[in-house]
């Protein structure tokens, strides 16, 4: 039984990616009246020491949660909590035969307070609806809960069964949900919902409200986000919209976000810096990067603390008077992401060794520096057709890093094309171009080629081109053909990549939900399928 755990949960983690609750439970008292019990050839003799040891095993593979039956002997309570380690640990009680008026019993309230006893991270309450008025008394039993001292433990409590389905829906975390794969293999039950239909239905009671999400800047006309973000509402249930914002104006942002139904927008520029003097508070990685790609609001302002700020720009969003703003930055996770699934063992980043360099001086170089710097690259160059510009950003991160005690510098600027590459430092393995594909203000569009001196990495590494819908840039040209002349194991990485890390990311910041990843990716895919060869024209 330990091994098939053990296949079980790796096979979880490596085909679904979702955090595991591992819970061990005695079949016969989970078996509803109307069902059969199990035979006994398909189960092991239940009994609290077993539990306990399947349980451990949970703990030794690191699951997310274990759940703990409140009915178990103190002992067998105490000793896998006593060695959870980073594991959440959930107390559970479950009554498949509950008397009349179960919520409302001295005793449930008795197991609430027995789990905070022992310290448990989560309390979850179940029992079998027997009728409707079971989902009216277990709304009371919520309010008892919420009116004990604090601190609280996070509750779950719903009514199992067809009956119970309406608690299902209210109850706040954790509630089960089945797979529309499931339903349509196996024979549907109207005791348990999708996701989707779950979200849905709380949409139609008006506890949750249809927001309004956009994407702001100058030059967001021909963004993909729409696409994407639109996709992902569509599989989670979600009745918001998300559409283009084009203007540069802060004040114009401004009195939009404080539309009682404006859910959140992605930044673009200029309004990446633009608006950071606007936040009430930024995410630490926005602070250190010094631009913001994502600003949502904030209904009311929680207690001062950055956590506590942050915690509740995550979660799921109401509509309702904007009090302050709220800005992050995602595309740092983008860039680091697509880089560790592109680079190669050969070019493991070394701190001591491993080169980065970016080309340009705007946000999403800001934002590429601090990925590199995630991925512990403390060698970081940068050039850009404004040396000032490069400068400032270089001073940026310096400044920052020195307060952070970093051996300086960290990133240094390349002043000129004919430059040679330093010596003494190995030439790089990490590139991003952060050029845009068309013209800034009164600039000419960048058409930039890497000096060869530059290119000079035995093991080639990871060329990644963030222009946007562009994929066949002069710099992607040159790195092919430099592979096919030299036999460098250069990877080319460009947008179509990138842009769904960082989307998904910001997806979960904007909505509180987990983000549907293939769906959104797959939404990319087919939004640039009949772009022409040379890239999107604006």
């Amino acid at each position: 039984m330990l091994s098939v755990i053990s296949k079980l949960v790796a096979v979880i983690r490596r085909q679904i990616g979702v955090p595991i609750i591992l819970s061990v439970v005695d079949l016969e008292n989970h078996t509803r009246q109307d069902q059969p019990s199990v035979g006994q050839e398909a189960r092991i003799p239940f009994t609290q020491e077993v539990a306990v040891i399947l349980l451990e095993q949970g703990l030794r593979l690191g699951v997310d949660y274990i759940a703990i039956d409140l009915n178990f002997e103190d002992r067998n309570i105490r000793r896998p909590l006593s060695e959870k380690g980073r594991s959440k640990v959930i107390a559970h009680y479950y009554d498949g035969r509950p008397p009349t008026c179960g919520w409302l019993q001295p005793d449930r309230l008795a197991l609430y307070n027995r789990a905070k006893s022992f310290n448990f991270d989560i309390v979850r309450l179940v029992q079998t609806a027997k009728s409707s008025k079971d989902n009216d008394d277990i709304k009371i039993f919520w309010e008892k809960t919420a009116a004990l001292p604090k601190p609280h433990i996070p509750l779950i409590a719903y009514n199992s069964g067809s009956i119970g389905v309406e608690t299902l829906e209210l109850n706040k975390i954790f509630s089960p949900v089945t797979h529309s794969v499931l339903t349509r293999t196996r024979t549907p039950t109207a005791s348990r919902l999708t996701s989707e239909e779950a979200l849905r239905k709380l949409f139609d009671k008006a506890i949750f409200q249809p927001l309004h999400f956009y994407i702001s800047g100058a030059m967001v006309s021909y963004s993909l986000s729409p696409a994407m973000h639109g996709a992902a509402y569509k599989v989670c249930g979600m009745p918001h919209d998300y559409t283009i914002n084009q203007t540069s104006s802060v004040e114009a942002f401004l009195r939009l976000a404080n539309e009682p139904n404006f859910g959140g927008s992605a930044t673009n520029q200029p309004l990446r810096m633009d608006i950071v003097p606007h936040l009430s508070a930024v995410s630490y990685h926005a602070h250190a990067i010094g631009s913001v790609n994502t600003v949502v609001p904030l209904r009311a302002l929680p207690s001062s603390t950055a956590h506590s700020l942050a915690l509740q720009a995550t979660e799921p969003k109401r509509s309702g008077p904007c009090v302050a703003l709220y800005g992050d930055n995602t595309d740092w996770i983008g860039i680091m992401t697509s880089i560790r699934r592109n680079g190669s063992p050969r070019n493991a980043v070394q701190p001591s060794k491993t080169t980065g360099l970016i080309i340009g001086a705007g946000g999403m170089a800001r934002s590429a520096i601090y990925a590199l710097l995630r991925l512990g690259c403390r060698k970081i160059f940068i050039f850009n057709r404004t040396l000032a510009n490069a400068i400032a950003v270089a001073e940026h991160f310096n400044a920052w890093a020195g307060q952070l005690r970093f051996e300086l510098p960290i990133v240094t600027v390349l002043r000129s094309r004919d430059e040679p590459w330093p010596a003494g430092l190995r030439p790089p393995t990490l590139i991003v171009s952060c050029l845009p594909a068309h013209s800034v203000g009164n600039l000419p569009v960048p058409s930039f080629e890497m000096p060869e001196q530059w290119l000079q990495s035995p093991t080639g590494g990871v060329v990644m081109e963030l222009a946007y819908r562009h994929t066949e840039t002069l710099l992607v040209k040159q790195i092919r053909d430099l592979r096919a002349r030299t036999g460098q194991a250069w990877v080319i990485v460009d947008f179509l990549d990138v842009l769904p890390e960082q989307g998904i990311a910001q997806f979960e910041l904007m909505t509180g939900r987990r983000a549907p990843r293939r769906a959104m990716r797959e939404a990319v895919i087919e939004a640039v399928r009949d772009d022409p060869p040379g890239g999107f024209k604006v």
